[in-house]
């Protein structure tokens, strides 16, 4: 992964945070990841490329035209970039990097940082956008965000991405969360799961036994897959199968992750990974229509709304099971179902869970 870091020229006149800062670039190098930043030698910009390259990672400097001519480089790095002037090596850092970290540092710090923040509320910038709080360096910051909610001139959706962190640790912890890999989950992760956090993701009555569950596997008429990082399941999604059809059964993504945008990235990763190759993949979302408050319909169209920004289509099919009324929307795997493809992939699909004389009873199409 590439780390983008924003830091000031100057030391400081904190001892913590040299401390600081060589500890995160030592935990760069040793990890794995390599450096982008703004390419000087001096102050605590100095220290993070001096460490990161004494732990055996790379290097990439991003400097303007103007500090090369005044002398202004790091010979030592793996690699400069010399871009024409401060603008041009703003985006450049933003293009290269994969996750970005403001540490303590100056105006310049602070301008950088924000040209990722916005990016990230716009959903133009898909990565991880953490503020080094080291000391409580970025409380006012905080503060500041906080009051624009308050003040109704941004929202918790849009600064979803932006995330504080208090020490290395946090920062490791959260970027953890962007490498994970999407594995088939085995009958022992899938009965945890089961009982530690599908029963308060879902209403009772809406959890199949775990017994069914089990026997569907089995049959190879079920599948179970994870968000796994490290020996975390960071999120789940079950499939009830027929042949190179799917329906998505249960998905959720582990509740103190939720907002950080695990669950988008999640689900493109199923999609370009275990259900490339599938005919037809469904899967049902409460039907705004029948919303019975305002607050109902405003919670069902934000999650439509979820689906749709990744990538799902609207089949025009509407489904009543148990009661409760369904749109149908389809993942784009295969060829688009049409509608009354749509019906037919969903019918089948439910005569797996349910037998004839339930299905009929209780499944309107």
């Amino acid at each position: 992964m590439n780390i983008t870091v924003y830091l000031g020229a100057n030391p400081g006149n904190d001892p913590s945070l040299a401390r600081a800062v060589r500890e995160l670039g030592a935990w760069i190098g040793e990890s794995g990841h390599s450096l982008v930043y703004g390419g000087l030698k001096s102050g605590l910009m100095g220290e993070l490329a001096q460490s990161v390259l004494q732990a055996g990672g790379e290097v990439t400097g991003v400097e303007p035209r103007f500090f090369v001519d005044a002398g202004f480089v790091y010979d030592d790095i793996t690699r400069l970039i010399v871009t024409e002037d401060m603008a041009s090596r703003k985006a450049k850092m933003i293009e290269l990097g994969d996750a970005f970290i403001a540490f303590p540092g100056g105006t310049g710090t602070l301008e950088e940082i924000a040209e990722v923040m916005s990016q990230v509320s716009l959903g133009h910038l898909d990565a991880p956008c953490i503020l080094y709080n080291l000391n409580g360096y970025y409380d006012g910051l905080k503060a500041q965000l906080n009051h624009m909610i308050e003040m109704g001139l941004s929202s918790p959706e849009k600064q979803a991405g932006i995330l504080f962190a208090d020490d290395l640790a946090a920062i490791r912890a959260r970027l953890s969360e962007r490498t994970f890999r999407v594995q088939a989950l085995d009958i022992g992760q899938v009965r945890e799961i089961y009982h530690r956090r599908m029963i308060r993701d879902f209403p009772r009555d809406e959890l199949k036994p775990l017994s069914w569950i089990e026997k569907a596997l089995d049959r190879g008429e079920y599948a179970c897959y994870g968000a796994v990082a490290g020996e975390s399941v960071l999120a789940y999604a079950f499939f009830v199968l027929s042949g190179r059809q799917a329906l998505f059964d249960y998905y959720a993504v582990d509740e103190p992750l939720r907002d950080r945008g695990i669950g988008s990235r999640f689900m493109r990763a199923l999609i370009e990974g275990p259900l490339k190759d599938m005919d037809c993949v469904l899967l049902e979302v409460d039907d705004p229509a029948s919303a019975r408050t305002p607050k109902e319909r405003e919670i069902r169209d934000r999650r439509l709304a979820f689906y749709l920004k990744n990538g799902l289509r609207e089949t025009g099919v509407k489904a009543r099971v148990y009661g409760v009324d369904f749109a149908i929307l389809s993942l784009p795997v295969g060829r688009p179902p049409f509608p009354d493809q749509a019906r037919r992939v969903y019918a089948d699909l439910y005569h797996v869970i349910l037998p004839p004389e339930l299905y009929e009873r209780w499944v309107v199409l």
